[in-house]
């Protein structure tokens, strides 16, 4: 947990920072394309017209900056779990120093791993622009909303599937001491064959942590409440009515939960990576027994 918290403090900052600079650009244009409910619907083309293109340039750009200080953060824990497995004496600075001797390699995965996940982020964040398009532009629905819907879902599942068979590669690369590309080729020839199983693993680490988290969630949600009560003026702007000090405790809340946590999903995956190794007949660390 002290690696986790350490390497999550730039991006508790950076977090907290992004969503205080666009905190109400966002929620005005969300607010925008939710209208109000007892009266006409939005005009569509606001979701062109309004979109908050210097907010949505800011979230990326502290991405982008913060991200590999978490993937730094995995790589140390992954070797200090991996410490812990041989049976020796844990120390936070060695496994920041193994992690930052692969700093370039990180580097590396973190661009194909967390760009990925930057890219799922934005078309969630901007469909209801895709929604909004065709009507915008004056596009009927019938052929060309179909093809879209196809190509979305292909987009999606290519997506899925290759993250998926690359979840290995910061394991290998740290346990294995393997180059980024031979981390990426053998985290997809260990993951033929085990997919469904590495997903319905994280299913489970999902759940647990998810319930965990929520105590962190409803305690950050009371705080944020009392801090920034809502003064609501009508049905309209429900949604606009909590303060940007709101939307901050709850981004510090939430980034404090993913640091606490990790280690608990970092640990599972890290022991079912070994775990698939063993059954694919490969020597692995006994516990307490220096590695071969």
């Amino acid at each position: 947990m002290s690696i986790s918290v350490l390497a999550y403090i730039p991006l508790l900052i950076t977090t907290a920072w992004a969503e205080y600079v666009t905190y109400d650009a966002i929620n005005a244009w969300q607010q925008s394309l939710i209208g109000d409910p007892l009266g006409p619907p939005p005009d569509p083309r606001l979701a062109l017209t309004g979109f908050p293109t210097t907010a949505f340039g800011v979230l990326v750009l502290v991405t982008v900056i913060s991200g590999p200080f978490a993937t730094i953060g995995m790589a140390a824990l992954v070797d200090a779990l991996a410490g812990a497995i041989r049976g020796e004496r844990l120390s936070v600075r060695r496994s920041f120093r193994a992690a930052f001797a692969r700093l370039p390699g990180l580097l590396g995965l973190f661009l194909i791993l967390t760009l990925g996940g930057i890219a799922a982020s934005v078309v969630g964040f901007i469909a209801p622009v895709l929604g909004a398009l065709p009507s915008a532009l004056g596009i009927g629905g019938g052929p060309v909303a179909l093809f879209g819907l196809i190509v979305f879902v292909a987009l999606t599942f290519g997506f899925i599937f290759v993250m998926i068979r690359i979840a290995f590669a910061v394991q290998v690369l740290m346990i294995e001491n393997v180059s980024m590309a031979d981390a990426l080729r053998r985290s997809w020839r260990l993951l033929s064959g085990a997919m469904l199983r590495l997903v319905g693993w994280m299913i489970v680490f999902a759940l647990i942590v998810g319930l965990l988290g929520l105590v962190f969630e409803i305690c950050g949600v009371i705080v944020a409440f009392i801090t920034s009560p809502p003064q609501p003026s009508s049905i309209s702007t429900i949604g606009s009515t909590f303060g940007v000090t709101f939307g901050v405790l709850l981004s510090v809340t939430s980034t404090l939960a993913a640091a606490v946590f990790q280690p608990l999903v970092v640990a599972g995956t890290t022991l079912l990576y070994l775990d698939i190794r063993w059954r694919h007949g490969e020597s692995v660390p006994a516990p307490g027994q220096p590695q071969g």
